[in-house]
Order: structure tokens, then sequence, then C-alpha cells
């Protein structure tokens, strides 16, 4: 432990040289749609094969066997893919390659049952006329016995002779030993395209004509690079996509090779434009957390146009803060977002998956961290139903409750006055409930948003009750009585605001206030009837998943991000902010690397879960499944706030985020931060995932839905 007189000397780290960030392609070849001249193959020997399965529970098994004999078997009766097709329609066969007999093999595409043509190592159906069409195609296969073991999937022309599967990594020599990828003429790749990028690759193996081109969702694939590979040395290329910036669109990398095994595509990299990074500011000896439960993130200032009035928030913010516009809670309810926010995991990774979760054994805490490092950590706030159960992973040396967040405020700063005086570093977790239902009458901040006739029928403390009435029509809503509901809801948040900015006054009054790093957040937002709801708990739309990101310290460059970040961020950040080492399992990343880097952010993925539903957010895309299996999918940028489904007509946004689903829900429960980010893997993930995958799981089956909504 360092004493807090002595870590007020330390000086702030040297700023590191690092590299821009970059999408390694081949650590993220996972993610790569792999093409024999125009026959799409799916391996089930690696991982790949998983962005084509959206299945809930997966039937897959561990991968078993080695050599012609490895291959996968299924715990279930029936496999099911989703397959993007852009060939033509007539004149395609499918193949699955077995080890061994293929036994009984059925095959359904699309709803109907071909007839099956059974060999020796495979079963082959070649497809009826306008059966398969462009864009996902749904293929089922039946083994007949559990025992079958699958080795890959083809679908296009002439499919007589198998090939090794790939996309594979091979080294590669030209006067000196390189990565490759191998196995494939074509290569994929569904991306959100960021600013300043530029793809790099290699190749050898030719003579070959190269091309990249970029196909956007409508209008004409563009072309971006043509060469000439050499046969037997390396060619480096570069394709610039500055005109395709924050534009969604598959990255088609492509040669006319003969056979597959002639070309390799060598160190192929998503590469972002260096930019200038800011000296790391000295770690801040204090931490306070301030979760605001209920808080939609379009209230604040911050985050846009708003009639409430957020002057604390915004001038902090202004000042030394960095506020993510895309931040996503983890779960539209409290305890699985309390629990990510408190250990940087995914629901089932800590296994709150829903309202009756428990975080499993070994699960990592921030306070916990915080606590190992010297910190005297506290917990102050009201909402048992999300915290109590997260007692006994956390090391908490002061609990306080109060009747609103001033009570609060003054429980905090009591706390942290003791601990300097003794000479500690202090961290408090605080959760305002101000905003959360009941939505109450405050004289001083309601009247700013309301100025008609109270109405008893709404009240001064409407409660679940009161929004079940409004929500069954029980109770008949006019637009008075929905200003006043709103109004109540907004008071709330300007009351909170002030909260904050009570505590800022009190920590300056203690003299650390240029020592204590704030992060404001929210565990879930809250629904004001755009989807006939109100409250929380009920879906994974834009009200209950955008919740703000703020975070202020000492020595940060004010930053506005447009990037989408998410609650197992969270811990890691404040780790960071104060000093401390991320514990290994935490599943998120720190956040400061990328705040003081002063060009564009690379994409990121955002994700949320509630039981067995889940979403995933993209800056352009929301992703999400109910509990029945109905997929939707909305466009953030142009629809906000989720209203019309899109999912029926664009196939390359569909494509794209069930690439990253089906990597999801394989990896979720085990994802380490270690293994980077959906969007961009790092060296080694595959292979740890796909040992994580034959390993049974600790933690993590999902929470049953409760009629409690906090």
């Amino acid at each position: 432990m360092i004493p807090l007189a002595l870590f007020a000397l330390l000086s702030p780290p040297a700023p590191a040289s690092e590299a821009a960030p970059a999408i390694d392609l081949i650590a993220s070849r996972a993610r790569l749609h792999c093409l024999r001249g125009s026959t799409l193959v799916v391996d089930f020997l690696g991982e790949g094969f998983r962005k084509y399965v959206q299945e809930y529970t997966s039937p897959w098994r561990a991968l078993s066997g080695t050599g012609p004999e490895g291959g996968r078997a299924l715990s279930a009766r029936v496999a099911k893919l989703n397959l993007p097709w852009t060939g033509a329609t007539s004149g395609v066969s499918l193949v699955v390659r077995t080890a061994g007999a293929p036994g009984k093999l059925a095959i359904v595409v699309n709803g109907k049952r071909p007839k099956v043509a059974l060999g020796e190592r495979a079963a082959r159906v070649d497809l009826p006329p306008d059966l398969l069409h462009a864009g996902e195609n749904r293929v089922e296969l039946w083994p007949a016995g559990k025992g079958v073991r699958l080795r890959a999937l083809e679908l296009g022309p002439a499919l007589d002779t198998e090939a090794a599967p790939g996309p594979r990594v091979e080294p590669v020599a030209a006067g000196t030993t390189r990565s490759a990828l191998v196995g494939c003429t074509t290569l994929r790749l569904y991306q959100e395209i960021p600013e300043g990028a530029r793809l790099t690759l290699a190749s050898t193996g030719g003579p070959a004509h190269l091309s990249v081109r970029a196909i956007p969702e409508s209008g004409a694939a563009r072309s971006l690079l043509e060469a000439t590979v050499p046969a037997g040395v390396f060619t480096e290329h570069v394709a610039p996509l500055g005109e395709l910036a924050n534009q969604l669109v598959v990255l088609e990398i492509a040669t006319d090779a003969p056979a597959a095994s002639t070309i390799a595509f060598v160190e192929p990299r998503l590469q972002l434009a260096d930019a200038p990074t800011r000296p790391r500011p000295a770690p801040s000896p204090h931490g306070i957390l301030f979760v605001v439960d209920a808080l939609r993130s379009d209230r604040l200032t911050t985050y846009g146009e708003t009639r409430v009035h957020t002057p604390a928030l915004s001038t902090a913010a202004r000042k030394q803060g960095v506020v993510f516009l895309r931040s996503q809670a983890a779960s539209p309810s409290s305890p699985p977002s309390h629990a990510s926010i408190q250990t940087g995991m995914a629901p089932r990774g800590h296994g709150v998956g829903g309202d009756t979760g428990q975080p499993g054994p070994g699960t990592p805490s921030l306070s916990a961290a915080l606590a190992r490092a010297g910190l005297s950590t506290a917990y102050v706030g009201n909402n048992g139903f999300g915290m109590n159960r997260l007692a006994k992973i956390s090391t908490w040396k002061k609990q306080a409750k109060a009747s609103d967040c001033f009570g609060l405020v003054k429980a905090t700063l009591d706390f942290a006055r003791g601990e300097i005086a003794a000479g500690r570093r202090f961290f408090v977790s605080m959760l305002p409930m101000d905003v959360h239902t009941p939505y109450r009458w405050r004289d001083r901040y309601t009247p700013h948003y309301f100025d008609g006739t109270f109405d008893d029928k709404i009240g001064r403390s409407p409660d679940g009750v009161v929004l079940g009435a409004i929500m069954t029509a029980k109770l008949e809503m006019t637009d008075a009585r929905w200003a006043q509901l709103k109004a109540q809801y907004d008071g709330g948040v300007e009351m909170v605001d002030a909260c904050l900015g009570k505590l800022q006054d009190g920590l300056g009054a203690l003299g650390v206030a240029d020592q204590t790093a704030i992060i404001v957040t929210a565990d879930h937002g809250e629904g004001m009837f755009e989807h006939r709801k109100l409250g929380h708990a009920f879906g994974l739309w834009a009200e209950l998943g955008n919740v703000p990101f703020v975070m202020l310290a000492p020595g940060l460059p004010p930053r506005v991000l447009d990037l989408v970040v998410h609650h197992a961020d969270l811990a890691p950040t404040m780790l960071d902010l104060l000093g401390v080492p991320a514990e290994p399992r935490m599943q998120g990343e720190s956040l400061l690397p990328v705040a003081l880097r002063e060009g564009p952010p690379m994409p990121r993925v955002g994700w949320l879960e509630f039981g067995r539903s889940y979403a995933l957010k993209t800056r352009m895309l929301r992703y999400f499944v109910d509990y029945g299996g109905k997929e939707r999918l909305y466009d953030e940028l142009a629809d906000p706030t989720d209203q019309q489904e899109i999912q029926d007509r664009r196939p390359v946004a569909l494509r794209a985020m069930r690439d990253l689903g089906g990597l999801y829900l394989a990896f979720r429960g085990k994802w380490r931060a270690s293994w980077g980010t959906l969007y961009d893997q790092r060296p080694g993930m595959l292979e740890e995932a796909a040992r994580a995958a034959s390993a049974p799981a600790k933690a993590g089956r999902p929470g049953k839905k409760s009629g409690k909504k906090r």
C-alpha cells in the first residue's frame, strides 16, 4: 500500500509509444467468409463456422479426432445455419463433408428437403432452381446419430473435389517468413469502416491477379485495388478506404488464382492512420462511481439537445471529461447491469443473467481489486435488489443508505473525510435512486418541466401500479397527464445532477477535487412508451440500452467520442484511472487509451442481455433476439428510437450483425479482455477460445424473468 502523502508526489508515467490501432485479419479470421471461386466454404474444423450459427443453445460439440477423422459431432438432432448467398440461384449444389460415412444425413434448405446423395465421406444435394435465394438462407443438418462428425460445408457450383478447409494460417517464406491466410481465393469481411482507415496486405504464390473492392449495401461495387501477384515473391499492397468512412460495406479480397492452394494473403490488416497520443495522466488517488438508477442518456445535455437542466455534469465534462456517446447497458434490469458494472464481465460471464441470478465462484470485483491495492471502499445507495447479491464478491468497508441523493452525497463525503484524515485512499460506489420509479414530484425541480394543472390520477409519486394501469389502458392518458408524468421523471434527472454538483463542491472543500476520478453512468434506461411500455426490464431497445458513460478525471482532455462502449468497460477503466491493474477475468477493456489518442477510434460492439434475450449494438445498427427467438434489426443513425425493423430489407446489415452474434453466443461466457473485441480479435484468441469452448462453463445459466423491475 502506497501512503496517500507519497502517492500524491508520484509523477505521471511517461507516454507510451503505441502503434495505430489495427484489426489483424489473421487473428480475426473467424469473421472472414471464405470462397473458392464462387463456392462458399464453411469450415467446421475451425471456429469461423460459428458466425453462421445463431442458435441460443449451440448443438456443436468440441472438435474431436485428428487428420481425416477430425470433425464435430452434434449434441442435438439438428444443427441450424444461416448462410449468405450472392451468386446465381440455379446450378448450385450443397455438399457436407464428414469424417467417415455420413449415415442417413438429411439436409433441409429454406424449409424444403431435397433429395440427398450419400457418398463415402460426403452428402450432396443438387439444389432445385430458385430454392436458394439472394441474401440469407437457412440450412438444417439432421444426422441420423450423434456420432456423425462434420468437417465442412460447401455451397456453390462444381463441388466434386474436396479441398483443405480455410481460411487457415500458414507460414510463407520468400526471403523472410510471415503469416498468411490460405485455402481461399476470396475473403469477405462485413465491416463498418472507421475514419482514416486503409487495408494493407502482402501476397505471394502467383502468378495471379489480385483485386480489392468494397460492396456497399446499395449501389455498385467499388474497386479499391488491382494488382499483379508475381510468382515466388512478396508483393505489398495498400487499399485506401477513406471515401468509405462511416459506411457499412463488404470488403472483398480476391484473386483469379486457379486453386486456393496457389495464393496466400499475407498479414492482412485494417489499419488506422497514425495520430498523436496525449501523455497518460498520473493515477488519481481516489475514485467515485456515480451510477444513477434508470437514467436515460438522452436526458443529459452532454448527449444532445434536451429540455432537462444538467449543468453540473456538462460543466465538469467541458473541463476534464470524456463523453462516450454510444454507451450500452449490460441489461435492461438492475441485477445483471450492476453485476457487469462491478465485475467488468458480461452477464453470461458473471452469472447474473436475470433478476434471480447470483455471481459465480471466482468472479472478479472492482471494489475487491481496489481493496487489495490498499484503497478503502464503500457502497452508498438504496438498491438492495440490485446490489446485495454482490456483497459476497465485493469488499465494502462501509455501506450507507439515505432518503435521497443529497443524503448519499453527505454519506460519501463523511466517508471520504475520515479516510483522508487517516491518510488513506478511498473509492465509493454511489447509487442514487431518485430517477427510478416512483417518479416523485420535486417542488424544487418538477415545475421546471410542467406548468399545467396537477392531476391526482398521476399523483405525486407514480409507481409501478400507476405505470401498469397506463400500459393496460385502465388509466386513460391525456396530453396533460403525459406531460406531468414525464416532467416528474425529468425533475428527478435535474435533482441528481444537482447532487453531482454538491458532491463535486464537497470534494473541493475537502481539497481532493483534483485528486478524484469520477465515472457517471446508469444501470439501464427507462421506457417512456416508445414501444408501448413504461419502466424497464421489458426489452433491449434504445430507451433501455442507451445510458451515459462520462469519465471525469484530472488530466483528461475534454472529448466527445462517437464510440460504442459498454458496462464491462467500466471496472477496468476505473482501475486504470486509479493505477490498479485489471483483473484477468474481466471481459471489458480500459477506455483511457482511446480517450488519450487524438485520432478516430476503431469501431466497437456493445452488448445487452436479459435471460435468454440478447442484443448487439454497433455505431450504426442494433440487433436483438427476444425470448421467442425473433430477430430485430434497427438503423441507429436514421432511427435512433428503434421504430422501424429492417431485417427483411437490409441483408448486408443483417449478415454483419449475425456474424457478430454467432461469435458472441459462442464465447461470451469465457471471453477475456486479452482476446480483444468482437470486431478486433487478438493473436491467440481463436486457439484459446477453442480450448474454452471444449471446457465446461462455470457460471452463467440465464436467469429467469422476474416481476420485480429495479
